[in-house]
């Protein structure tokens, strides 16, 4: 796989040429370079030796000239010593003092005159002239000028000394010292110069430094070679006088040197890049015709094959056979390729097809969990085209998936099935359920496939089956209870019923058996009323029969009416409801429905219902009841409030048609219930009314007779403190009209 760019075949042999050209332009250069410092090097040191061989021969004339003058002067003097040396000052006015010393050193004599017998302080040194001494350059005692003293032995043992000053020799051999940026100098055999091109040096008794060098020049008579000179790198050329034992030095900075051959190397430069760019330009020409333009069209071929646009065969003029015949295969090679893609794109379009007429949303997920692929279904749920990239990730696409992610991720690493039940709520706040299936690839690949298919309706249709089957299990227990407790409950019911027609006061027979008796009825009844006998009858009697309705609807429970559904239509069937409801008043039960506002919302388009009417008068009136004992408890809970004023208590009635099923909703405005309470309120013989007041059947019942009989449903909405909704769902075209509940599977 290329990671970047790579470069044209010209540009590669360009730049290879520019580099081999560039290499061996370099070496070229650096060749010239050492050759040519050696070259300066060389012309240096020669002219080195040339200007010092000049000012020795100068020098060692100039001294030997001054000691000759100086013995002639007095040999050659018919006068005297003392006359003689007046005449050699007068003759040679560059000594600027003469002078007569005895062996102690002491002045004898002295032109211009001083003080007879002063010791002359200076150390002279022997010189290579015979009977010749010099000293170190130091400050004249006349005028304070940089000198030098010369001693000149006498076959008397005395000695004649004269001064000289530097500055003579300085404007000597001013004429020789080089007019360029080197630096030829005279010094002592330590360094002290003598003869400077600035005469501060000389002046100033400076050393010219450079010890290394002279250690060199003591032992071996010269030097040649680089050095450091005041912190720069120099050239130095020495050789030591054999008369005086002084010094000449040459010093040139390297730098000057490197600045000569820096010139000649950019001339060289200037004239191999000219040659180059002639050669490179006509190289490069035949190179763009002959390789690079048939490689250009060539590549812009592969280019719109790469794009799908598959090119016609066609000729091109190649310049060389092996280009001609590279394009001859590639056609070929385009052609199967182009053949072999479209093969490849309509079995592509072909599973795609099948993937997106799928119900399910079908995602194709990596080893990490993102999404590499997915069904028309995926798509619609982000609203995204199906060639977008980049691929939305998973828990787009399903939000309520990312508690289970790490599982996920899991589960596609170890290759292993994982079943997933997903519970959100879609825009219009319904719950909904899906249930997400992975199935891992095969070995060789990484990933998985997830499926996610709803589920809400199975869940919904299995609860239902769970309730009915709890429902018909509850029904066969009833029944038997019934069955069981109608027979004591008769008898209790009968000999309840034979004690109070056998105190009653309108039967002669009951008269005549209480005076045989030896008493009146009359006192019976007023013995009975008075230990209120009596009224235990009345409630053994009510208790029996409160708990033969509990018996008559436990059977109505756990079995159907024999008779057939018949055409009923529902606003007829809910007027005899709300009118039979309406005389339903029980101040026991501290509920009035004639004081419940009714709202009757029914549509003009419902169609009459194939059903069991009388049961279904049962159901209403059961959630009539429940709705008008709801609101009166919330006015009650208001009153006590002290808010009752704004309250009124309301129940609302629905119809519609959904299709070919028949919707009642029965809705108040009631106290409502909690989430406990409405998980059970479908529950046999569960009730939230005090003991007395319900038997906890009448919403067990009423389920059944709509999901059992009608093959309907029956559900609840309810948010405590705001009401409560029951919404009735039965098929328009009657119970045949439906599969029984045990026909699914």
């Amino acid at each position: 796989m290329m990671t970047g760019r790579r470069p044209s075949l010209s540009r590669t042999i360009s730049s290879k040429l520019i580099r081999w050209m560039g290499a061996l332009g370099l070496l070229s250069a650096l060749f010239l370079a050492s050759f040519s410092y050696q070259s300066r090097i060389n012309e240096f040191e020669s002219r080195s030796q040339y200007s010092a061989n000049i000012v020795a021969t100068l020098v060692n004339d100039f001294m030997n000239a001054a000691y000759k003058s100086l013995d002639a002067g007095i040999q050659e003097s018919k006068y005297g010593k003392q006359q003689a040396m007046h005449s050699l000052q007068e003759l040679y006015p560059h000594f600027t003092k003469i002078m007569l010393v005895d062996t102690d050193n002491k002045i004898i004599h002295s032109v211009p005159p001083s003080n007879p017998g002063q010791e002359l302080a200076v150390p002279l040194l022997p010189v290579f002239i015979p009977n010749a001494l010099v000293s170190q350059p130091l400050s004249m005692s006349t005028d304070g000028e940089m000198g030098i003293y010369l001693g000149q032995a006498l076959p008397d043992e005395t000695m004649l000394v004269a001064e000289l000053r530097l500055k003579t020799i300085q404007q000597y051999l001013a004429e020789l010292f080089p007019q360029e940026q080197s630096l030829m100098v005279l010094t002592d055999a330590w360094g002290n110069i003598m003869a400077h091109p600035q005469w501060d040096n000389v002046r100033q008794f400076a050393n010219i430094g450079l010890r290394p060098v002279y250690a060199k020049i003591q032992s071996k008579g010269s030097f040649s070679g680089s050095a450091d000179f005041n912190g720069e790198l120099v050239r130095v050329s020495a050789m030591r006088l054999p008369t005086t034992g002084w010094v000449v030095l040459h010093i040139m900075p390297t730098s000057q040197i490197l600045t000569e051959i820096s010139r000649q190397i950019l001339a060289f430069v200037a004239l191999f890049t000219t040659l180059y760019a002639m050669l490179a330009a006509a190289f490069l020409y035949e190179l763009q015709r002959g390789i690079a333009k048939p490689l250009q069209e060539f590549t812009g071929t592969i280019k719109s094959v790469a794009m799908g646009a598959w090119p016609l065969k066609h000729s091109s003029l190649e310049t060389y056979e092996e280009f001609h015949e590279m394009r001859m295969e590639f056609d070929n090679m385009s052609t199967a390729l182009e053949e072999r893609q479209a093969e490849i794109w309509r079995e592509r379009t072909f599973v795609q097809s099948i993937i997106d007429a799928m119900p399910s949303v079908v995602v194709a997920l990596d080893a990490q969990g993102n999404v590499t692929h997915m069904n028309r279904h995926a798509k619609e749920r982000v609203n995204s085209e199906l060639t977008s990239h980049p691929l939305p990730n998973i828990q787009s696409i399903l939000p309520q998936i990312a508690d289970q992610m790490d599982q996920l991720v899991e589960a596609i690493r170890n290759r292993t099935p994982l079943r997933l039940t997903l519970t959100s709520k879609n825009k219009q706040g319904v719950t909904v359920h899906e249930e997400a299936q992975l199935a891992p690839l095969p070995e060789g690949f990484a990933g998985g496939v997830l499926r996610v298919d709803d589920i809400t309706q199975r869940i919904h249709m299995e609860e239902l089956m769970i309730q009915t089957e709890k429902m018909m299990s509850v029904g066969g227990l009833a029944a038997g209870m019934a069955h069981e407790i109608n027979n004591p409950l008769g008898a209790i019911l009968q000999g309840t019923q034979n004690i109070r027609r056998r105190i009653s006061n309108s039967l002669s027979a009951n008269h005549v058996a209480a005076e045989k008796s030896g008493c009146t009825l009359h006192s019976i009844l007023a013995y009975m009323e008075q230990r209120k006998i009596t009224s235990f009858l009345q409630g053994i009697q009510d208790s029996g029969e409160r708990a033969a309705a509990i018996v008559s609807n436990m059977l109505t429970f756990s079995r159907r009416s024999d008779s057939s559904p018949t055409t009923t239509n529902l606003h007829s069937t809910l007027d005899r409801t709300i009118q039979l409801a309406s005389s339903d008043y029980d101040l026991k039960k501290k509920y009035d429905f004639r004081m419940v506002t009714i709202e009757r919302n029914f549509a003009s388009d419902m169609q009459d219902v194939i059903c069991y009417p009388i049961e279904l008068e049962q159901v209403l009136l059961n959630l009539l009841r429940n709705a008008a004992q709801s609101v009166a408890a919330k006015g009650a809970q208001l009153k006590q409030a002290g808010s009752k004023a704004d309250f009124v208590p309301r129940i609302s009635l629905t119809t519609r048609q959904e299709g070919k099923w028949a919707v009642i909703e029965v809705e108040d405005n009631g106290t409502g219930m909690s989430t406990e309470t409405k998980r059970r309120i479908f529950e046999p013989f569960f009730t939230t009314k005090q003991t007395g007041q319900g038997t906890g059947l009448g919403l067990s019942v009423s389920y059944f007779i709509i999901a059992k009989n009608h093959r309907g449903s029956l559900t609840a909405e309810s948010e405590e403190g705001l009401g409560t909704k029951f919404t009735i769902t039965i098929p328009v075209e009657g119970p045949q009209s439906v599969p029984k509940l045990d026909d699914f599977s």
